[in-house]
């Protein structure tokens, strides 16, 4: 069940509108808030990145909101742009698509708090791998990712992207090809200093060469 300053913010989300009644709404609850959860709620066409709660929230999970690539990469870019306590965001089941995978990389090159980053069921593509792997390569903070059934055909350039990253610790794959070539490529991030403990790649396509470099 919702708290009072919870239910407020959450309404304040839904039907902000610039210089409306719910900005005050906003502001009052955020200073109550911390961890904010809302589904199914949100429109594709919400101004999201004037709406939401940046500056004070550790934990938001926006997860089933369908909110479409626009509406998804714009809030990509407000996280990227906002000072933040952020630490976990959780945007799975929102209908984001390849276009949307420079405002990921932007976020989270850019982000210095982010610790959980949840990106599952959402027909990124291969392009979120190729993005994802150059932006894991200037990112310190994250340590659980989870890219379940994005549409990853080719995982080579994310896991190489991966290679001596300090602190990721948690990864999930699941449904996704890769391909046993980038699991091979997995296999020399994990011995150049990936220090994974949980990996979760079910359906993900190993094959022999990659099944033996993971386990290597």
């Amino acid at each position: 069940m919702m708290t009072p300053a919870e239910l407020k913010l959450k309404n304040a989300i839904r039907y902000y509108r610039p210089s409306s009644s719910a900005v005050k709404v906003k502001e009052l609850a955020m200073g109550q808030v911390s961890r904010v959860a809302v589904h199914r709620t949100l429109l594709p066409a919400l101004r999201i990145s004037a709406a939401l709660p940046l500056h004070s929230v550790v934990v938001l999970d926006l997860s089933k909101n369908r909110l479409g690539p626009h509406a998804f990469s714009c809030l990509m870019y407000a996280v990227a742009g906002a000072q933040l306590t952020l630490k976990e965001l959780d945007v799975s089941w929102n209908f984001a698509t390849a276009d949307c995978c420079p405002a990921v990389a932007a976020m989270l090159s850019s982000n210095t708090t982010l610790e959980k980053l949840i990106l599952s069921n959402n027909p990124l593509t291969t392009c979120i791998g190729d993005d994802l792997g150059k932006a894991m390569k200037t990112n310190r903070t994250l340590k659980h990712l989870e890219l379940q059934a994005v549409g990853l055909m080719d995982g080579t350039s994310f896991f190489e992207g991966l290679s001596g990253h300090p602190g990721l610790t948690a990864l999930n794959v699941n449904s996704n090809t890769c391909g046993p070539k980038a699991w091979v490529k997995f296999g020399q991030s994990m011995s150049a200093g990936l220090a994974l403990t949980s990996l979760h790649a079910k359906r993900a396509e190993m094959g022999t060469a990659g099944a033996s470099a993971v386990a290597a």
